[in-house]
């Protein structure tokens, strides 16, 4: 069994991808909130997926129920 969940945010700008990974455009901000995402994916044996549009970005986090602390 799985939880997913899918998250939706208008964009005021297409984010920056440097080698795969997204940027931070944010003052002073280190940009770690899709890193814990995929540290979480990867603690419960899920997945993260992200994509984007001109007027969305949207994540999608699967994280199993079957994990054994």
């Amino acid at each position: 069994e799985y939880v997913i969940i899918n998250l939706s945010n208008t964009l005021g700008k297409l984010p920056i991808v440097q080698e795969g990974e997204l940027l931070s455009e944010k003052p002073n901000h280190l940009g770690i909130g899709m890193k814990i995402l995929q540290d979480l994916a990867n603690k419960y044996y899920g997945d993260l997926s992200y994509d984007y549009s001109d007027e969305y970005f949207q994540t999608k986090l699967i994280l199993s129920t079957n994990v054994s602390q």
